[in-house]
């Protein structure tokens, strides 16, 4: 018998033997138990992810719409929460602190498979920190199939107050809000009924209410504060700004909604063609198969990689500035 053989079959009677001490131990099988700290596991991050949203939350609340607008953090969250609604994840549960921590995880594990693939730890940290960036441009362009729709929507809901704010936010969205598309009908009714139903005060809701509408409503809300405020005749005129706003915004988006789909389409097919090319070669021909499972060739797999997703990664931050809601 062959020593590697010998060596494999010991490392096997040990595996068997290490789990049925674990089973006799802990009175479970060794498939519960790994049920069991996975389900741990989810637990600990979750409460990890709440704390992190509380301070979070307590943070932001502080600062004023200026320091938001400058605080690298707060982009970053504003980003990611918009993210989130478009692709509809924030309205069933998911937050932001849940799913940076989701994508550390993936991450994670990518990275311990990178490095038993690669074997080198300078080439798996680049891997890992391209693939980090990567997962947000991908779902940031998932996010994109959505947008359209609700940014129309929400533009939509936006002109319908700005026209009826002479007695207040809460009449104007008790008005008009059987009249808004149905995918963001429900944040307003809940609006109305936060109000009249659970006592909530008013600056309060209108908080929640920009944090479910995202950045397309921070200026509306900010002002509808103001005006709850300050409530003087005539003071309603300043919301005709934001209907030219969207006027101009809608006019924008639908050149840059021309341009950015062709651009993705290009990129995607060009793409497809090179791998189409690379891995014809690799079955059709044994010698480049080998060279690319070899360590130069797998080192060449890792920067065609770093290329492709960097080309990616900045296509979609010049797409990152429209989505901005043309600010």
């Amino acid at each position: 018998m062959e020593f590697p053989i010998l060596i494999k079959m010991i490392i096997f009677v040990c595996v068997v033997l290490i789990i049925q001490f674990i089973k006799l131990i802990t009175g479970i099988g060794p498939i519960e138990l790994v049920k069991q700290l996975g389900e741990s596991f989810l637990l600990y991050l979750a409460k990890k992810a709440g704390k992190k949203r509380i301070k979070n939350k307590e943070k932001f609340s502080i600062m004023s719409r200026k320091e938001k607008l400058k605080d690298r953090s707060y982009k970053l969250y504003s980003f990611i929460n918009e993210i989130l609604l478009d692709v509809g994840w924030r309205n069933k549960g998911i937050t932001v602190e849940g799913f940076n921590m989701f994508i550390n995880v993936i991450v994670g594990i990518i990275t311990i498979f990178s490095y038993i693939w690669l074997k080198n730890l300078f080439y798996t940290a680049m891997v890992s920190l391209v693939i980090y960036v990567l997962i947000y441009a991908i779902v940031f362009l998932l996010s994109r199939i959505h947008h359209t729709k609700r940014k129309i929507a929400l533009m939509d809901a936006e002109d319908f107050l700005c026209s009826s704010m002479s007695q207040g936010i809460v009449q104007a969205i008790e008005e008009n809000y059987r009249m808004m598309d149905k995918i963001i009908q429900p944040i307003f009714e809940d609006f109305v009924r936060s109000i009249y139903d659970r006592n909530v005060d008013v600056y309060t809701a209108i908080d929640t209410l920009n944090e479910k509408c995202g950045e397309q409503f921070d200026d509306f809300c900010e002002k509808a504060k103001i005006y709850e405020r300050e409530r003087r005749p005539g003071m309603e005129d300043v919301f005709q700004y934001n209907i030219a706003k969207n006027a101009f915004v809608r006019e924008l988006d639908r050149e840059c909604a021309k341009t950015f789909n062709a651009m993705n389409k290009n990129f995607l097919m060009s793409i497809g063609v090179i791998l189409g090319f690379i891995f014809y070669n690799m079955l059709a021909y044994a010698d480049i198969r080998h060279f690319y499972l070899s360590g130069a060739g797998k080192a060449l797999l890792v920067f065609y990689f770093m290329v492709v997703s960097i080309a990616f990664i900045y296509i979609q931050y010049i797409q990152f500035k429209p989505f901005k809601y043309g600010k």
